[in-house]
């Protein structure tokens, strides 16, 4: 590592950041589209208990898979937006229509359950969800391999970016190799259902103790290679719980990876875990699962089970209570 160089890639990392910043309100929930069986093991970064604290390593795109960005560029996330448990056999696809603008057989049931005037709890628990995946480095950790860290657009990278916006209103580069920042996170015990695990519950900016080379960059993983991209007919068969006879994409040149086939290939994580549980849930129900459980929305919406679905949320001084709720019943 050095100290005081200026990174050559600076420019471009603070557009894509000041792109993201703009983007982070429209956040949501996902699922892991990653195809583990390339990466070796140990390559998923854990959240733990207490504070940790990681370096964000910007890649290079070298596929057409990236949603937004071409070939050559420099990202320090892949940003995605997934379908989740899917069909019987529970797969998740990232949504062809909301990152390819391409036709999407789930998206267009849920517009044809719209149409129908089917209910919204219905129509909602096809919405695709919003999916981060960044490089990292573990500051605390005597290893130096890079890892993949997966999370929640709307519980990490848009909080992220607000962490980002400096008193000036300039927006915080903190990827940059050779003049960012770490990021500090703090790991909070939760149960669901009997069921310990882990989750990010505060993220702060502070001082590297060391900055990086540029060709940190050539050493981070491609997370556009990694992406799995379904056929129309794959995610088409998979929702009917079709046996799909669809050759390979050969585009892609690889097949879609079924979550139970994934979990067997990727460590152990309790956080991912707890992800399994946010496969979505109807009001009716959230609302009934709170009963007894305190708390009230004062907007009039269910609380703790419609946290982030309406304009009010944003907002609101009940936000964090209402969150923990919602969390709790994931």
């Amino acid at each position: 590592m050095s100290k005081g160089k200026k990174s050559s890639y600076k420019d471009q990392l603070k557009g894509r950041t000041e792109q993201n910043h703009k983007e982070k309100d429209s956040g949501g929930r996902g699922s892991s589209v990653i195809n583990s069986s390339k990466l070796p093991e140990g390559a998923f970064f854990k959240v733990k208990e207490g504070k940790q604290t990681i370096d964000i390593i910007p890649y290079i795109v070298t596929t057409d898979k990236h949603p937004k960005l071409s070939k050559g560029n420099i990202d320090y996330l892949l940003d995605v937006w997934v379908h989740r448990s899917v069909g019987a056999g529970e797969d998740s696809f990232i949504c062809l229509k909301k990152n390819y603008k391409k036709a999407c057989p789930i998206c267009e049931e849920m517009e044809q359950l719209i149409a129908d005037g089917q209910d919204d709890d219905v129509v909602n628990a096809l919405k695709p969800k919003r999916r981060v995946f960044y490089n990292i480095k573990d500051a605390g950790s005597d290893k130096d391999e890079i890892q993949i860290f997966e999370q929640s657009h709307f519980k990490f990278e848009k909080e992220l970016l607000e962490e980002a916006e400096s008193d000036d209103g300039e927006v915080i580069v903190f990827s940059d190799p050779t003049d960012g920042m770490s990021v500090e996170i703090k790991g909070k015990k939760a149960s669901f259902k009997g069921r310990d695990f882990i989750e990010v519950r505060k993220i702060s900016l502070v001082d590297r103790d060391e900055q990086y080379d540029d060709d940190i960059i050539e050493e981070a993983y491609s997370l556009d290679a990694l992406l799995i991209v379904p056929t129309y007919e794959q995610m088409r068969d998979s929702f009917h719980g079709l046996a799909s006879d669809t050759e390979e994409n050969e585009e892609n040149e690889e097949k879609p990876v079924k979550k139970k086939s994934a979990k067997k290939e990727e460590p152990e994580d309790d956080e991912e875990d707890d992800d399994e549980e946010d496969a979505p849930k109807n009001k009716k129900d959230k609302a009934e699962d709170k009963k007894g459980k305190g708390g009230k929305c004062p907007h009039g919406h269910a609380f703790g089970a419609e946290c982030d679905e309406h304009k009010d949320c944003k907002k609101c001084e009940s936000w964090d209570e209402c969150s923990d709720a919602y969390d709790a019943d994931k």
